[in-house]
Protein backbone atom coordinates (compact mmCIF):
# COMPACT_ATOMS: atom_id res chain seq x y z
CA UNK A 1 0.00 0.00 0.00
CA UNK A 2 1.35 3.34 -0.95
CA UNK A 3 2.29 5.92 1.63
CA UNK A 4 -0.19 8.10 0.67
CA UNK A 5 -3.14 5.66 0.11
CA UNK A 6 -2.31 4.53 3.94
CA UNK A 7 -1.95 7.76 5.11
CA UNK A 8 -5.70 8.48 3.84
CA UNK A 9 -6.91 5.23 5.25
CA UNK A 10 -5.28 6.25 8.85
CA UNK A 11 -7.08 9.86 8.95
CA UNK A 12 -10.69 7.81 7.72
CA UNK A 13 -9.99 5.08 10.84
CA UNK A 14 -9.16 8.33 13.24
CA UNK A 15 -11.80 10.11 12.14
CA UNK A 16 -14.23 6.98 12.52
CA UNK A 17 -12.95 6.24 16.00
CA UNK A 18 -13.18 10.07 17.20
CA UNK A 19 -17.07 9.76 16.34
CA UNK A 20 -17.47 6.19 17.69
CA UNK A 21 -16.09 7.67 21.04
CA UNK A 22 -17.85 10.77 21.25
CA UNK A 23 -21.39 9.40 20.43
CA UNK A 24 -21.81 5.57 21.02
CA UNK A 25 -19.87 5.05 24.32
CA UNK A 26 -21.87 6.10 27.66
CA UNK A 27 -18.53 4.34 29.16
CA UNK A 28 -17.34 7.49 31.73
CA UNK A 29 -14.16 6.46 31.61
CA UNK A 30 -13.87 7.35 27.96
CA UNK A 31 -14.77 11.20 28.38
CA UNK A 32 -11.69 12.35 29.03
CA UNK A 33 -10.16 10.28 26.15
CA UNK A 34 -9.20 12.03 22.91
CA UNK A 35 -7.68 10.14 20.10
CA UNK A 36 -4.62 11.58 18.74
CA UNK A 37 -3.69 9.15 16.01
CA UNK A 38 -3.65 6.08 14.40
CA UNK A 39 -1.38 4.05 12.65
CA UNK A 40 -2.35 1.01 10.46
CA UNK A 41 -0.17 -2.04 9.59
CA UNK A 42 0.89 -2.66 5.53
CA UNK A 43 -1.18 -6.11 5.87
CA UNK A 44 -4.52 -3.95 7.63
CA UNK A 45 -4.54 -6.70 10.39
CA UNK A 46 -3.68 -4.11 13.24
CA UNK A 47 -4.24 -0.71 14.17
CA UNK A 48 -2.93 0.97 16.72
CA UNK A 49 -4.47 3.57 18.23
CA UNK A 50 -2.69 6.78 20.18
CA UNK A 51 -4.72 8.54 22.32
CA UNK A 52 -4.06 11.15 25.17
CA UNK A 53 -6.12 11.87 28.33
CA UNK A 54 -7.21 15.20 29.20
CA UNK A 55 -6.49 15.14 33.25
CA UNK A 56 -2.59 14.42 34.55
CA UNK A 57 -4.08 11.83 36.68
CA UNK A 58 -3.02 8.43 36.88
CA UNK A 59 -5.51 7.20 38.15
CA UNK A 60 -7.57 8.58 35.36
CA UNK A 61 -5.48 7.51 32.60
CA UNK A 62 -5.49 3.89 33.81
CA UNK A 63 -9.34 3.83 33.99
CA UNK A 64 -9.33 5.23 30.41
CA UNK A 65 -6.71 2.60 29.38
CA UNK A 66 -9.35 0.17 30.99
CA UNK A 67 -12.35 1.29 29.80
CA UNK A 68 -11.13 1.59 25.75
CA UNK A 69 -9.94 -2.22 26.78
CA UNK A 70 -13.06 -3.22 27.39
CA UNK A 71 -14.78 -1.32 24.48
CA UNK A 72 -12.28 -3.10 22.10
CA UNK A 73 -14.61 -5.56 20.25
CA UNK A 74 -17.43 -2.56 20.00
CA UNK A 75 -15.10 -0.54 18.57
CA UNK A 76 -13.76 -3.21 16.36
CA UNK A 77 -17.74 -3.85 15.24
CA UNK A 78 -18.60 -0.11 14.66
CA UNK A 79 -15.11 0.13 12.40
CA UNK A 80 -15.99 -2.96 10.52
CA UNK A 81 -20.09 -1.57 9.99
CA UNK A 82 -18.03 2.01 8.87
CA UNK A 83 -15.26 1.01 7.11
CA UNK A 84 -15.35 -1.39 4.31
CA UNK A 85 -11.73 -3.17 4.80
CA UNK A 86 -11.17 -7.21 3.96
CA UNK A 87 -10.20 -7.45 7.51
CA UNK A 88 -11.45 -5.53 10.42
CA UNK A 89 -7.70 -4.77 12.18
CA UNK A 90 -6.86 -5.75 15.57
CA UNK A 91 -7.08 -2.62 18.13
CA UNK A 92 -3.81 -1.69 20.39
CA UNK A 93 -4.48 1.41 22.62
CA UNK A 94 -1.04 3.15 23.38
CA UNK A 95 -1.12 6.34 25.67
CA UNK A 96 0.30 9.28 24.40
CA UNK A 97 2.15 11.73 26.46
CA UNK A 98 3.20 13.82 24.08
CA UNK A 99 1.26 16.95 24.75
CA UNK A 100 1.75 17.04 28.31
CA UNK A 101 5.60 16.52 27.64
CA UNK A 102 5.15 19.45 25.40
CA UNK A 103 3.56 21.76 28.03
CA UNK A 104 5.68 20.95 30.37
CA UNK A 105 9.10 21.74 28.89
CA UNK A 106 7.12 24.76 27.64
CA UNK A 107 6.00 25.78 31.76
CA UNK A 108 10.11 24.92 32.35
CA UNK A 109 11.30 27.17 29.40
CA UNK A 110 9.27 30.14 30.87
CA UNK A 111 10.74 29.28 34.17
CA UNK A 112 14.33 29.61 33.37
CA UNK A 113 13.72 32.61 31.22
CA UNK A 114 11.53 34.55 34.01
CA UNK A 115 14.85 33.69 36.27
CA UNK A 116 17.41 34.79 34.30
CA UNK A 117 18.65 37.95 34.39
CA UNK A 118 18.09 40.36 31.31
CA UNK A 119 21.75 40.97 29.58
CA UNK A 120 23.01 44.23 29.91
CA UNK A 121 22.54 47.08 27.20
CA UNK A 122 25.41 47.89 25.51
CA UNK A 123 26.93 51.08 26.11
CA UNK A 124 26.86 53.46 23.44
CA UNK A 125 30.82 54.32 22.39
CA UNK A 126 31.56 58.06 21.19
CA UNK A 127 34.61 56.56 19.21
Amino acid sequence: MTNHRRARLNGLLREELVLILSGDLGDPRLAPVMISDVDISADYRQLRVYFSVLDDDPLVERDAIRGLEHANGFLRRRLAEHVNLRYTPELTFKLDRTEARAERVDRLLQEIASQTPAPPALAESND
